[in-house]
This record gives structure tokens, sequence and C-alpha cells, in this order.
């Protein structure tokens, strides 16, 4: 199904709606594309043929101008709300989902190139490696990393989505992930979609009662980042790590529990 309108499409001069006018441009356009590369086209032409998959007759030009007018870049046009595209005249729901798969193709694309491969040793190489996970997330979503003992990625997966602060943190999940893949260490991550990387205080606590069971079982918590669309905050590099350890190492909240619940599910 397309976002064809034969309404639209019809006119007195041209009644057979079945043609396709614009078929010689599109043939330009797309011999441009696989000659020059997509680097070399403008923001509105790649989106222009971009919209030739969901929408076969119309002239997309138009439409993909409107699309950067309403949301001002084309990584802004791929993250805007699925209902905000559709308000935009000449996309429709087949070609607003078009442009809604994306970044999460992106997403997977990149994970799947640099699968079996990665080793993360520095703050820097962990916070570049999870920015690139949260590629198209709008909202904010908890993730596992594990590591082994020459700090190659053996698990990343997003553990829990929504409102994180609303939600409890399994940690019987985290220490079954770490037994599951013989972890040496694991980061945690989280994102701000407010674009505010400071960490709250059930961001702290949560962390402390992770690292207490993680230590529980001999694996790491090596840092616990949060994320925003152009940076990252680190608990290691700034500090905050420690002053959780110093602030809630007095309190004990018996972390092989959880390791003796995640076992009773293996």
């Amino acid at each position: 199904m397309s976002d064809q309108n034969p309404r639209q499409e019809q006119t007195p001069s041209s009644p057979n709606i079945s043609s396709n006018p614009h078929k010689s441009h599109r043939e330009r356009l797309r011999k441009r594309f696989l000659t020059d590369g997509i680097d070399k086209l403008e923001d509105h032409v790649k989106l222009e043929l971009l919209l030739f998959y969901a929408i076969p007759q119309r002239d997309t030009n138009p439409i993909a101008h409107r699309l950067l007018e309403r949301f001002g870049s084309i990584s802004n046009v791929f993250d805007a709300p699925l209902e905000d595209l559709l308000k935009v005249e000449g996309i429709g729901q087949t070609s607003a989902v078009l442009l809604k798969m994306i970044p999460p193709l992106a997403r997977v694309y990149i994970a799947d190139k640099e699968r079996d491969s990665i080793r993360l040793y520095s703050t820097k190489e962990i916070g570049k490696y999870l920015q690139q996970k949260y590629i198209g997330r709008s909202k904010e979503a908890l993730s596992i990393v594990a590591l082994d003992s020459k700090s190659r990625v053996v698990y990343c997966d997003v553990l829990l989505e929504g409102d994180i602060d609303a939600m409890p943190v399994y940690i019987k999940d985290v220490v079954s992930i770490a037994i599951r893949h013989n972890a040496a260490a694991i980061v945690m991550a989280h994102n701000h979609p407010s674009g505010n990387p400071m960490p709250s205080g059930e961001d702290l606590y949560t962390t402390w009662l992770v690292y207490r069971a993680l230590d529980g079982i001999g694996v790491e918590l090596r840092d616990h980042l949060v994320l925003t669309d152009n940076s990252f905050l680190s608990f290691r590099e700034t500090g905050l790590m420690q002053k959780i350890l110093q602030e809630y190492g007095a309190i004990d909240p018996d972390p092989m529990a959880y390791t003796e619940s995640s076992e009773e599910e293996e």
C-alpha cells in the first residue's frame, strides 16, 4: 500500500493516472544516488528519493521541502512523532512509517556490523558504543552491557523501557545476565530524552543496589552512563560511583538474595 491519492493526481490534462509523469525525474535521481552516493545529495533530495518508495505517483519534492520546513533538519524529520509527520501535507500512514523506520534500521545495521568484534576499554569507547544503541529511541530505556575478561562485548540489550524512575530495576535479571554470559564486568546505561544528563537520586540508589548484587557474585559494575543525544555522563569518571559507595555503603541489601532468585529461574 502507498500514500497515493488518485483524487490529488487526476487533472483534465492527464486523465490516465496509471502513467507517472515524474518517472524520468525519478530515474535521474536514482542514477545520481547510485553514481555519486548519498553524501552529495541535498537533504531535501535525500527525502524526496526515499519517499519515492511510499508515494509512487506524486511529486515528492514539495513534500520533502515541507518536511524540512516543519521539522528543521533531516534528523528531526526521522525523529518526529508519527502523529506529527501525518500532519504534513502529502504524508500518509505508509510514508510516515517508512520515515520512522530509518533510525531503528540504522541502529540494527550498526549493531550487526559490529557483532562479535567489539572491545571496550575506555569510558569514551563505551559511551560512543552505547549512544549508537539509542539512535531513534524517544523513551527512556535502561541497557545492560556485559564484558568478558578481555573487555569484549558478550551481551548488550535493553532491559527496561519507559519511565525508569517509575519502575523497579530487576536486579535479579542483571545478575542472571552476568552469570549466563560469564561476564567479568557490567556497564549500565540509560538515556535522558530531556537532554539533561544529571542523574536523579533514584539513579544513584539503583546503581548502588546493582553494584552490591554484582559484587556478591564477583562481577564488577564498571560504570553507569546517562546518555543524551550528544553527550553522556559517566558515574565513574565524575566520582559519583565513589560517592554512592560512601553514602550507601553502610546499608547491606543482601545481594546474594538476587543470585539465589536468578539461579532458581535458570
